[in-house]
């Protein structure tokens, strides 16, 4: 049976056997990976993404049950099977009160621009000509060694649900993660896009080595209160850490910083956030979120003051808020962080930063007190002392500690161009600036 197929055999089926409310999701398309170290290709990879998933409901009205799972999809008798195990399963959970049901509106959805470029779908092994020219231009600019991964995927997202909803979107996505070495120092850059018209991946790669080299013979600082600039890879760190406290449901379960701060200044006046579920080109867009609602910007942040909550249409009745169309059904995500940028360029962020730091990357951002924000992170990569606006030497082993809101309220400016950042620390896909954020603490380690 073919995926299609199977979507609406078992939407059907699983009404038939009693369900109230149901998604059937399905993916389809492959995802290509090329990692590479010390200069060389290691590892070339390629997997099918096909999945046929279901989140269904039983029960009553404001006493729901709720099931979900992924499912084979073979033949008849292989769904009809699962299908079965699935109600059975679902009828022995406990209510789940939380779930209130699917939105029963009909919408209108418009295409969001730029998620699609066939050129990725047919790249093939026309990957490793850029793997090996990124590695070849980091060499040819200083580093000594490189590593890192070029990745791209494509596939087509089809919704359907039990109140009418049946739609589909393309997508397309390539990304390359370059650690740019040389014996005393190292950077990082990535460039990601949706197409590969906007995939410049050649000034990240020279970006990289140059900071690599810059970034040479580190030395120890002392601890204490600095001004730094995030550039925009660990400013992206900290943007999602801002962006999942924004979730209604992280709220709920005491994960969340931003607890009884709606209508609150949470961060400085210079700072504002958006969501954007159908931003063009946006690596996390797409027409429709997983109850079928239509994408669409959600200011989160304006100019310091919380906004809103990060909904779906259950938790925003339970917030008494507007849903702002980024189900996950049973919790919320963001779908495109974005940041608008400031007036300056990094050139002048840079010149006015009497004494300070330059961070271009972090890591391992956790918790001690979520509610409280209470965090520590590392800084990775090249870290750049600055003395009198201009870059003196760079430093090494620093951590970053403090609580978000106070972090974010000291937000002093914003560079005036962004970047695309989507990495393994910033896993929510974001486009910012770079920020620059006045008494930072900082201990040597």
């Amino acid at each position: 049976m073919n995926l299609n197929s199977a979507q609406d055999y078992t939407l059907k089926k699983l009404i038939s056997l009693g369900a109230k409310d149901v998604v059937v999701t399905s993916h389809s398309g492959e995802s290509f990976q090329n990692k590479f170290a010390n200069n060389e290709v290691v590892a070339n990879k390629n997997w099918d993404n096909s999945t046929l998933s279901i989140f269904l409901s039983i029960g009553e009205n404001n006493k729901l049950k709720t099931g979900g799972t992924d499912i084979s999809y073979s033949n008849q008798t292989d769904i009809d099977n699962q299908l079965k195990r699935l109600i059975k399963f679902t009828k022995n959970t406990p209510i789940n009160k939380n779930f209130l049901g699917l939105p029963e509106d009909k919408f209108k959805y418009r295409e969001v621009r730029g998620i699609y470029d066939p050129e990725i779908k047919n790249l093939g092994t026309k990957s490793i000509s850029i793997l090996r020219d990124a590695i070849d231009l980091a060499n040819q600019k200083g580093a000594n060694r490189t590593g890192g991964t070029l990745s791209h995927d494509y596939g087509t997202t089809r919704l359907l649900t039990s109140t009418g909803v049946d739609e589909s979107y393309d997508y397309s996505n390539i990304a390359l993660s370059l650690r740019a070495l040389t014996n005393e120092s190292s950077a990082h850059k990535v460039c990601v896009a949706t197409n590969l018209k906007e995939f410049k991946y050649r000034p990240k790669v020279i970006q990289a080595a140059e900071d690599a080299k810059l970034g040479s013979y580190p030395e120890r600082i002392k601890s204490g209160k600095y001004d730094i600039i995030f550039q925009p890879m660990a400013f992206a760190n900290l943007v999602n850490e801002v962006g999942r406290a924004t979730i209604a449901e992280s709220v709920e379960t005491g994960s969340s910083f931003y607890i009884n701060k709606l209508n609150k200044q949470v961060t400085s006046e210079k700072f504002s956030l958006f969501d954007v579920g159908n931003l063009a080109r946006g690596i996390g867009s797409r027409p429709f979120d997983s109850e079928g609602r239509p994408t669409k910007a959600t200011e989160l942040i304006s100019s310091g003051i919380l906004k809103t909550y990060l909904t779906n249409s259950s938790s925003a009745k339970r917030f008494k808020l507007q849903p702002t169309a980024n189900a996950g059904i049973l919790y919320s995500s963001p779908s495109n962080l974005v940041v608008p940028i400031g007036r300056k360029s990094d050139e002048k962020l840079l010149s006015e930063l009497d004494e300070g730091l330059v961070i271009t990357n972090s890591w391992y951002h956790r918790y001690q007190n979520y509610i409280k924000g209470s965090f520590s992170v590392l800084p990775r990569d090249a870290i750049f002392v600055v003395k009198g606006g201009k870059i003196i030497g760079s430093a090494k082993n620093i951590r970053i500690s403090g609580d978000m809101i106070n972090l974010m309220k000291n937000v002093d400016e914003l560079s005036n161009k962004k970047e695309k950042i989507i990495n393994w620390e910033s896993d929510i896909p974001a486009e910012v600036p770079s920020g620059r954020i006045n008494n930072v603490n900082v201990t040597s380690v």
